[in-house]
């Protein structure tokens, strides 16, 4: 006989659902009919992380790219952040991307970006074949995005992100121009073991809606623009004491199109991060892709690599500059802070490890785990380090919320 789900599975499962049911209709408002396409540049993937990771962004985006795969990423913006992309995928075609990302308040945050691809001149030809000039053209995507935490009051349950973008959009062959608008919306669902599932530690899931609009009208026909919807997971593990991140995505665009990515990241030392990937269905066969990003305080420079079978080879490269924060490759989030606290609790460093339980709270304060070891550290009356004379007494740490 099959249990009856609890309170807090029920009310998880229905939080959720709806969530998502706020995301999906969004890729029916998308017009024009399967074929040609406007706007094919927004395929091109934004970051060296993305692409060297097989474009599995849905769940694993971070910073100022959000604003491109999914604007739910802006709820966890903790710094002010600049990035810029440059790829080269032919001679002449070089598509560049730029975006800033800022916090607005606890776990809100902001960000533009912009996206070109230029193209030409290049020759020109009549029906006959009789060559007639040259052409050149530009596509230019401007985008707006905010992102949030969803704060709920019951600690048990998944933490939730939601996030929008709007986005102004123009092609330009020559002397022939349109422009329209797009939208795009997304969810982030984190912390899946507060559950109960143990097994979800580290596991986010991700869904977003791209690119959804009219479309481009050139003369009297009407090009859909390429709406994607895409469902993605990360799931970060630390196997060797760094953190070792395993993402895939499933995209479905509205042209009949489905694409499967996967990609794996490991960081070392917060220093250097190792990326490979690859990309099913967007291409004859899967391709490979390969990456590196290294951070020097507050920039950090990237580098995917992808080798594609029938087009040649795709390189980009990338800056990322954080204002107010050392760069690290990975950012420290409330888990680092408990194992460190627990190491502490291991050695009788109990000031210490109350501490770092505080840092936990701070950067979650819904975090069950760190509240429950913060009173546990503050249960076995902590001693505070021997302050010199000429230095002003520590504080001891306290429980959000005033208690001691």
């Amino acid at each position: 006989m099959c249990s009856r789900p609890t309170l807090r599975q029920t009310a998880a499962a229905s939080l959720i659902s709806a969530l998502i049911l706020v995301v999906l209709p969004l890729s029916s408002a998308s017009a024009g009919s399967a074929g040609s396409r406007g706007a094919e540049f927004l395929g091109v993937a934004a970051g060296p992380r993305a692409a060297a990771m097989g474009e599995a962004q849905t769940a694993a985006v971070d910073g100022p790219y959000s604003a491109f795969w999914n604007p739910a990423g802006l709820g966890g913006l903790r710094y002010p952040e600049a990035a810029f992309a440059y790829a080269r995928l032919a001679e002449g075609v070089d598509p560049q991307h730029a975006a800033y990302a800022h916090p607005v308040g606890v776990r809100k945050g902001l960000a533009a970006s912009f996206t070109r691809l230029a193209i030409g001149p290049f020759d020109s030809y009549d029906a006959n074949g009789a060559r007639r000039g040259s052409v050149d053209s530009e596509d230019l995507a401007i985008s707006a995005a905010y992102g949030q935490r969803i704060f709920l009051t019951d600690a048990s349950l998944p933490e939730i992100s939601a996030g929008f973008v709007g986005s102004y959009i123009s092609e330009r062959l020559h002397r022939t121009q349109s422009q329209t608008v797009s939208c795009g919306a997304g969810l982030l669902v984190s912390g899946l073991e507060r559950t109960g599932a143990d097994w979800a530690e580290g596991l986010r899931l991700g869904l977003a809606a791209r690119n959804i609009g009219p479309g481009m009208k050139f003369d009297a026909e009407r090009a859909g623009l390429p709406a994607t919807v895409s469902l993605g997971l990360a799931w970060e593990r630390k196997p060797w004491g760094d953190p070792a991140t395993l993402a895939l995505d499933y995209q479905a665009r509205l042209d009949d199109s489905h694409y499967v990515g996967a990609g794996l990241e490991y960081v070392i030392r917060r220093v250097l991060a190792v990326r490979a990937g690859t990309l099913v269905g967007k291409n004859d066969g899967p391709d490979l892709r390969l990456g590196v990003g290294f951070s020097m305080k507050r920039l950090m420079v990237e580098y995917a690599w992808t080798g594609l079978n029938t087009v040649g080879d795709f390189h980009q490269m990338g800056l990322r500059y954080r204002f107010g924060g050392t760069v690290d490759v990975r950012e420290k989030t409330s888990d680092d802070f408990i194992d460190q606290g627990k190491r502490y609790l291991r050695q009788n460093r109990i000031y210490e490890a109350a501490v770092e339980f505080n840092h936990a709270l701070e950067t979650d304060p819904g975090n069950r785990q760190a509240l429950e070891l913060l009173k546990q550290a503050t249960e076995e009356r902590p001693v505070r380090p021997a302050a010199s004379a000429t230095q002003a007494p520590a504080q001891t740490p306290s429980v959000p919320g005033g208690q001691p």
